[in-house]
């Protein structure tokens, strides 16, 4: 799978990103009546940052992972995003030959094992790039990517801008939007 081992990534993980999403909606919630396209933006970057955790696996039918094989293999994915992903460790942590893991979990997910493990990576650089100043590089290997040529470029297939730009307008949105709480508190 993609992925080269890089510093840890931090515990935030989906629960930062959970954490992210909703200060960007409360956020939108305070600007809303003032200014409707800020609240906009911020509900736009909240959507950024959920469509990484993918969709809804399917709990049942034929030749889906267990629930139980689903919660172990996303807590894995969860604890090892900044660090090499293979699957057949996966397939190992849902106790399957790495074959029927593959095509049970595309049946679960609506993706393979390694397109849903870079939404992950992309998803949490996401959530790095709004809630710390760290640099491009660093962000790319705590995300578990190769070096921030390798972010950018993955970032742009499935985001569809860099992440510096895309950085620049989230934080453009955050900053403006406490400025005006700020001001609406005085």
């Amino acid at each position: 799978m993609d992925g080269v081992q890089g510093s840890a990534a931090p515990a935030s993980g989906a629960s930062g990103v959970f954490d992210t999403v909703a200060c960007l909606l409360t956020q939108a919630m305070a600007t809303l009546a003032e200014d409707p396209v800020r609240a906009q933006g911020c509900i736009v970057n909240a959507g950024r940052l959920l469509d990484g955790l993918g969709p809804a696996p399917s709990i049942s039918g034929s030749g889906a992972l267990a629930p139980w094989q689903v919660l172990r293999v996303r807590r894995h994915i969860e604890a090892n995003l900044g660090k090499r992903l293979y699957g057949t460790d996966l397939a190992a942590v849902a106790k399957l030959s790495f074959s029927h893991f593959a095509r049970a979990f595309k049946v679960s997910f609506g993706m393979t094992p390694s397109a849903f493990v870079m939404t992950r990576r992309i998803a949490l650089a996401q959530h790095l790039m709004i809630s710390t100043p760290s640099q491009l590089c660093e962000i790319a290997l705590d995300c578990g990517l190769a070096n921030q040529a390798h972010l950018c470029r993955v970032f742009r297939r499935h985001v569809g801008q860099s992440p510096a730009a895309w950085r620049r307008a989230a934080v453009v949105e955050t900053e403006s939007v406490a400025r005006r709480r700020g001001r609406k508190a005085a």
